[in-house]
Formats: C-alpha cells, structure tokens, sequence
C-alpha cells in the first residue's frame, strides 16, 4: 500500500510536467551575452512553470530561419522584421509570419568612434570610412537613411566599407583603418571593456524606435493557440526582470547553460565585471521604461514599423508602403506578458549567489 501511494504521489507531480507544450525555439545568431535573459528564464524555471518544454535551436541568419518558421518547424523564432516587411510588397507572397513580442525594443546598432576622435554627430562623418559587416547587412540601409537625414550623400560623401567580424573589424577599428564601426551593441560595449575607450555617436530619435530581433511565429499558432505564446512571452519576462534585479547571477547562469561564454583566462572577478557591463548594455534596449512592476513588455511601436518601411522604400527594396501592418505584427498578448507576481520573481533572482 505504501508502494503503491508513493507512485500515486509520483503520478500526481509528474502530471503537469506531462501536460507541458513542446516549444521549438529558433534563434538567427550564435550563443551570446545578448540572449542572457532566455538563459535566466531556462534556468530558473520560467518556461516548465508556464508549462514549457523548451528546445532551442540556433540558424545562420534571419533567411535561415524565416521558413522554418512558416514551415511550422520553428514554433517561436527570434528574426529581424525585414524580410517579413519585404515579402509583403506588391508582387510576392506573404511570409505567414506575425511577430508578437518587441524584444529588441531599441535600434541597436551603434555607430562608434574612439574617444579621442573629433567626429561627434553624424554630420562630422562627411569624408570619413564607416566599418560595416558587410554591404549586405540588415543595418546598412538605415546607416544610410540616418546619413541622408543628416545631410551627407551616403554613396558619395562617405565611405562604407565592409570589415567583417570580430578581431578583423576590431583591429581595423583600432588602427585607424576606418573612422567609425558600425556594428551592433554588443560588438562596442566588448571593445569598450577590453580596454579601448569609445565614443556612441547619437542617432535621431526616430529611428531609435525601429525594432530589432523580436518575437515572431506563424500566424496560424498566433490565431489558434494564443495562450502558448502568452504563456512563451510570460517565461521570457520573467528572466528580463530577473536579468535586471541580478544581473551577476544572470551572467553566471548564462555561463552555466553556456559554459563556451565563460572567459577562460585572466582575472575572475575582471571577468563577471566586464560580462555584466556588456550583458546591461544590451538589456538596456530590451527594457520598457518605467516601473518594473507596471510596464508594458513587448509592446511594439507603429512608427517604429513606418521608419522602417520608408526606409526600405528609399533604399529602392520596397515598392509598396501602405503595407497590412497588422498582419505583420500584434500587440494582442501584450496584457498577459507581465502577469507574475514580479516581487516574487525579483525576489527569487536577489537570493542567488
């Protein structure tokens, strides 16, 4: 009897780890300090307490990912919004693809200088070399939309050139090679930490609203089964504020699920210090303003969609303007991402060690 009432009580835990969703996460980039929130949600549980199972899955690109989302491979993807924008245009079919939750709330990519440089807006850039990724990168077009605003001829009055990443783009960055980097946030605050003093060139305001990689999935799971994305975006909350209350922890946890992230030499404690600097940094784009307890997380900004859609039509890659905005994203779940109890949560994130 004994026997049998212990697997009674096994049975009865065990039933809401059953009843769990099967979620396939598909990101467009590698590993990073930048994913640090998703990493604090997995490890503390956020995800299984809102009846997750999660599997992530990491792709080449944001053109990687995109069809498997529409295939429906991908339950949850982390894209940039271009290419859904584009395929929206007059003459191509649509991408069944909505975004639901504005993650990268702030345009995140930087242009920079050493801090010893003369160049202090974006007008003092008239003549100089800008250091991209490359000529094909997602953020080229609106380098070149905030160039012409501020009065420069982005084909003829500077010159931008393609670097590539890490140590290469550093180097040259370092050396003199190029004036500015224009990379994204994350790239800088490294470069910054490792000893090199720079400078964040201020953009116009209206582009600091364009949204970076966020939330998407296929518009079918958006419309038939809302309650798991509520459930995706709640877990995911739950780690930014966790993220922000410890924020050593959150680096350490990341290393944790991550243990290629953990710097191998120098001092440990140089070490947290720089990646906690890097991993604010980029939170700092992430998080809505005002109260922790009262903001609105996830919400998506229309002017945001409407810059960058003129810029893509000034960039000769869109025809059409008047584009469905609402079939390309929704603010619809936002009411539910912020339902926790938050004191509970910031709570449980201060008493790691």
């Amino acid at each position: 009897m004994r026997w049998f009432a212990a697997l009674a009580a096994m049975l009865v835990l065990a039933g809401p780890a059953l009843a769990r969703d099967r979620v396939t996460y598909g990101t467009a980039s590698r590993v990073g300090l930048a994913n640090s929130a998703m990493y604090m949600a997995e490890v503390m549980g956020f995800f299984r307490e809102n009846d997750i199972d999660l599997t992530t899955v990491q792709f080449d690109g944001t053109g990687v990912l995109l069809p498997q989302i529409a295939n429906r491979q991908i339950t949850v993807g982390y894209p940039i919004p271009d290419l859904v924008i584009l395929s929206h245009d007059t003459g191509r079919d649509p991408l069944p693809i909505q975004f639901f939750y504005n993650v990268t709330r702030q345009y995140n990519w930087e242009i920079v200088v050493l801090e010893n440089s003369p160049i202090r807006t974006l007008a003092d850039l008239r003549g100089k070399r800008i250091g991209v990724i490359s000529l094909s990168t997602g953020n080229v077009p609106v380098t070149r939309a905030m160039l012409r605003e501020a009065g420069i001829d982005p084909q003829r009055g500077v010159e931008i050139i393609p670097v590539g990443q890490g140590p290469a783009a550093v180097n040259a960055f370092r050396s003199g090679q190029i004036d500015a980097l224009n990379q994204f946030d994350v790239v800088h605050s490294q470069i910054a930490v490792s000893g090199t003093p720079i400078r964040r060139i201020p953009v116009p305001e209206k582009y600091r609203a364009i949204s970076g990689n966020s939330f998407a999935a296929h518009a079918d799971t958006i419309r038939n089964n809302p309650d798991l994305l509520r459930r995706f975006g709640r877990a995911y909350t739950m780690g930014l504020v966790a993220c922000e209350a410890n924020p050593q922890a959150c680096v350490r946890l990341s290393w944790q699920l991550h243990p290629t992230l953990r710097p191998t030499g120098g001092d440990a404690q140089r070490n947290l210090a720089d990646a906690v600097r890097i991993m604010l940094d980029n939170l700092a784009y992430k998080l809505p303003a005002g109260d922790v307890r009262s903001r609105r997380w996830g919400d998506f900004e229309e002017a945001g969609w409407r810059t960058n859609i003129e810029i893509l039509q000034e960039n000769g890659q869109l025809r059409r303007t008047d584009l469905p905005l609402d079939s390309i994203y929704t603010n619809a779940l936002v009411p539910d991402f912020g339902r926790f109890d938050v004191n509970a949560v910031i709570a449980r994130a201060r008493a790691l060690q």
